[in-house]
């Protein structure tokens, strides 16, 4: 943790004044659809494709996490495979 508090301490020293985009009205009453805001490296709230963890979809994380039926793919994931994919 330590060493992740430096570097984006250093980033944001170096960058934080940089503008990355523009916000319109619509966006900010949508519940801020489509707009970059927020550093998170674990997930990612697409508007269209809806949440990703790690880069997997709901269904593809259902299709290769461990279940309560042991077999991935028939069930629901474990709550603690999700945990650790975060």
């Amino acid at each position: 943790v330590p060493e992740k508090q430096k570097k984006l301490a250093a980033l944001k020293k170096e960058h934080g004044k940089k503008v990355i985009g523009e916000v319109t009205i619509d966006q900010c009453i949508g519940g801020a659809r489509g707009v970059k805001c927020m550093l998170w490296e674990t997930s990612n709230l697409d508007a269209n494709e809806g949440i990703r963890f790690r880069g997997l979809t709901i269904p593809d994380c259902q299709k290769v996490l461990p279940t309560y039926s042991g077999i991935p793919g028939k069930g629901e994931p474990l709550l603690e495979s999700l945990i650790w994919l975060l």
